[in-house]
């Protein structure tokens, strides 16, 4: 797993390829002056001046070029000038020519965090101008000539920015026509456009800036040059690898595998069977109509792996702007399940609520150690309060607890009630996503089937289509589980083994548990029952046996008396503790289940023990 190094900001997420970001602090004068005076009038002496200009596609620049820029509360005016022999200025013919037809100035706005935005004007030396907007009338250009070359003074209603964090990204870039030159202030590399390479204009001073782009306390001066050096130390790639890789989905021959970047990138991994001496098959997280798509969570789903066989693969990213690859330095392996070898273990943990420590505890267990996946068993937060909430509070500690030398450990994700919650709840569908695209799903894993469940949200509103929409999705559904229970797969596996967070009850049918009771009425109703249902919620231990109406005696819990004994299924269900794990043991003839308890300093417990026998058919 890649650790995170500092925290991150998203004014910290770099799409430049410069080593360092130019920056320029603009004064704010509330003094008169003329504008323009051909950076005549006093006020020109009080402005931030940069006259450090970079060639484009060059090795150097032949003529210099410079720049002053002062703000006042309504306008941001910006002054520039430059350097050249007159007989090689280049004029259009008329202001109907093209702004580019001759010598000119573009001037660029944007940002690329939090919020991307590019805003583009254009100065030619008579005086056309270019906006990408169409707002001519929000800003003024007056253009001049001298005998050592030509300049303007150009200003910008403020309306016109957008201010984030203290500043916004800027760029000066200049086309001298005859000499066939470029040059701009901020270093470009394949475009004028190139935003992820702009300077940085700061409408306050550089250590206030600082605080405000780090979220550090700056103590002392702080200088332009100190600025810069901190922020390049501090900048994070954008193709920088934060979270992951993680493995999730496993089935028969597949998995999925996900990471998440620092910023907006393309990314795309190469794997092939461990060892071998064939090129690497490349599989790409997003295209579309051509393109590769920038994110930040990248997901590829491999289906044409062989059972039995080990797998390396490696994380690329391509470069901003370039889009050159660049290979993450991850190098990690998985192993595919031998078709039919009728013996593995996995182990569930449920009900996480970000309770890193109850993650810790609970994968300390050898259990854990022994176990070929891990399923998450629903509730996995408590709020959803964006995807940082997610790695932070469930993945990242289980990679810590679960990656042992580079080799993944695949995960199977049950959304809880819990999950529906927040204004970031759509982030499940980028963290624990499943290649269906559903919150439900089926896979097979060695001999077992396994059925995945979405038990939808508990509260009392969960039906009414307002605040959630549970009664549309649980018809599906019921029509996805009807189908399952007569596919090939499902009827000839060893065990058949149902995983979803809320346990149902035949309660009421317009309460939560009820709901889920009619949700799983097709299982019920095949002609091969399931051979268990894992559950949580409860945040205790709960069983009841196949066929029976009550709580089976060696059940321990406090909470049995909330709900009443009218819990009739023709297969056992099991509503597991949330202070350790379920370790399952599965064999050709039978399934094992141990519920583990472990409080924090006390030994391990051994609730229970469950043998299930393979169905006779």
């Amino acid at each position: 797993m890649v650790k995170q190094e500092i925290p991150l900001k998203k004014s910290n997420v770099s799409y430049s390829n410069n080593k360092i970001t130019k920056s320029l602090t603009v004064p704010l004068l509330n003094v008169k002056y003329k504008f323009g005076t051909k950076m005549a009038d006093p006020v020109w002496k009080k402005a931030a001046w940069a006259k450090d200009f970079a060639p484009y596609r060059k090795d150097r620049v032949d003529k210099k070029s410079e720049m002053a820029l002062f703000r006042t509360e309504k306008h941001l005016i910006l002054g520039f000038f430059f350097y050249e022999n007159p007989e090689n200025l280049v004029r259009p013919a008329d202001q109907s020519c093209s702004i580019w037809s001759g010598d000119m100035a573009e001037i660029h706005f944007g940002d690329m965090e939090p919020d991307p935005w590019l805003f583009q004007t254009g100065v030619g030396i008579s005086g056309i101008r270019f906006d990408s907007t169409g707002n001519y009338d929000k800003w003024q250009a007056k253009t001049f000539e001298t005998e050592k070359g030509w300049g303007a003074e150009v200003r910008f209603d403020l309306s016109l920015l957008r201010l984030s964090e203290g500043g916004f990204r800027f760029n000066l870039c200049r086309q001298a026509s005859k000499r066939g030159e470029l040059s701009s202030w901020s270093p470009l590399q394949l475009r004028f456009h190139e935003v992820e390479n702009y300077g940085e204009l700061l409408f306050t001073d550089y250590k206030t800036a600082l605080q405000l782009k780090s979220g550090k306390v700056i103590s002392g001066k702080v200088s332009r040059k100190d600025y810069e050096l901190a922020r390049s130390k501090d900048m994070i790639p954008a193709q920088k690898v934060l979270h992951g890789p993680y493995l999730s989905a496993p089935d028969a021959n597949a998995v999925q595998i996900s990471w998440e970047t620092a910023g907006l990138v393309p990314s795309y991994l190469e794997y092939k069977v461990k060892g071998s001496k064939a090129a690497p098959k490349q599989a790409f997280s997003s295209k579309n109509h051509g393109i590769l798509n920038h994110n930040t969570s990248h997901s590829v789903y491999l289906t044409d792996l062989e059972p039995g066989k080990e797998y390396e693969y490696e994380i690329f990213t391509l470069r901003p702007v370039t889009m050159e690859p660049d290979s993450s330095g991850i190098r990690h392996t998985f192993a595919v399940p031998e078709k039919n070898a009728k013996k593995f273990n996995f182990y569930c943990i449920t009900d996480i609520h970000s309770d890193v420590g109850y993650i810790r505890r609970a994968l300390a267990l050898p259990e854990a150690g022994k176990s070929d996946f891990i399923a998450l068993l629903g509730d996995n937060l408590s709020h959803a309060a964006g995807s940082e909430a997610l790695y932070k509070g469930i993945i990242d500690p289980i990679l810590e607890a679960t990656t042992v030398e580079r080799k993944d450990k695949p995960m199977v994700f049950v959304r809880g009630n819990h999950e529906q919650l927040g204004v970031y709840a759509k982030e499940y569908f980028n963290v624990m996503r499943h290649p269906s695209g559903k919150t439900y799903y089926a896979f097979t894993y060695d001999s077992v089937f396994f059925l995945v469940l979405d038990s939808g949200s508990d509260s009392n509103r969960d039906d009414e289509g307002i605040m959630f929409s549970n009664r549309a999705a649980r018809e599906q559904q019921k029509e996805f589980i009807a189908e399952v229970v007569k596919s090939e797969a499902y009827q000839k596996a060893d065990f058949r083994v149902v995983l979803m967070h809320i346990p149902p009850l035949q309660t009421e049918k317009d309460l939560i548990y009820g709901l889920v009771y009619g949700l799983t009425e097709p299982l019920r109703n095949a002609k091969i029952k399931p051979d268990v249902m894992l559950c949580g919620h409860i945040h205790a231990y709960e069983k009841v046996n196949a066929g029976e109406n009550h709580y089976a005696p060696e059940t321990r819990s406090g909470h049995a008396e909330k709900f009443p004994e009218t819990f009739v299924n023709p297969y056992p269900v099991i509503a597991h503790v949330n202070t350790a794990g379920l370790f399952c043991e599965v064999t050709a003839k039978e399934m094992t289940l141990s519920v583990l308890q472990t409080l924090d300093g006390k030994p391990v417990e051994l609730l229970d023990r469950i043998k299930l026998k393979k169905q006779k058919r």
